[in-house]
């Protein structure tokens, strides 16, 4: 008997640790096959922080990532707040405001974009200053896990109508509800092929001390 209940304890706790894992995240298909590497970025925003940028009185915040070779998909996701049971593997980037607020319960409903820094015109001559070239944006996905509130309200992109280029890329995002984005956030990235360590940072600078 004694035996029969440690069994059932064991099936018990091994689905509700299997339902309370993030889902993998799949490229594009029917298929839904993992993106063979995934680079996971886990941050916190204060309470009153302030924004990259500010475009049409909304505050903008910026996470740069860095392709060494031409990839034929992208697939970004931001997810808030960090679910309690999603932990970083080995080449995630970890903050220090994440690691000092990992009990924090704040979020923010967020909405993003997926942008390229482009230098060159279609020509090869080099721009006067770099432009940011946007390939998708996203509000609300019901692809992802729910929101504390209940709602559907985390955002997605994948972008593979054409091949993308190596260089530096940028995700924007923001709180669609509020003035500014408050709380903890992931940040997950995959691309077709995948990249073994991918180069992620909040600021162009932190790119090249990777």
């Amino acid at each position: 008997m004694k035996l029969l209940l440690s069994l059932l304890s064991f099936v018990i706790v091994s689905q509700y640790a299997s339902a309370q894992r993030l889902d993998l995240f799949n490229s594009h298909g029917t298929e839904k096959t993992p993106y063979s590497k995934t680079c996971s970025f886990y941050d916190f925003l204060p309470e009153g922080n302030s924004a990259d940028s500010t475009i049409d009185r909304q505050a903008y915040y910026f996470l740069y990532f860095e392709l060494p070779f031409d990839v034929s998909e992208i697939g970004v996701r931001l997810i808030s707040p960090v679910p309690s049971y999603s932990f970083a593997e080995a080449g995630d980037k970890v903050t220090d405001a994440f690691e000092n607020n990992k009990k924090s319960t704040e979020y923010f409903n967020p909405w993003i974009a997926l942008e390229k820094r482009v230098t060159t015109d279609s020509t090869g001559t080099e721009l006067p200053f770099p432009i940011w070239q946007i390939f998708a944006k996203n509000d609300d996905s019901e692809e992802l896990i729910s929101q504390p509130s209940g709602s559907n309200s985390n955002s997605l992109v994948r972008v593979y109508f054409e091949t993308y280029t190596s260089g530096i890329y940028r995700i924007r995002f923001k709180a669609s509800q509020k003035r500014i984005a408050e709380g903890s956030y992931l940040v997950q990235i995959g691309t077709t092929p995948g990249v073994k360590r991918l180069k992620v940072s909040r600021t162009i600078k932190g790119l090249a001390e990777e």
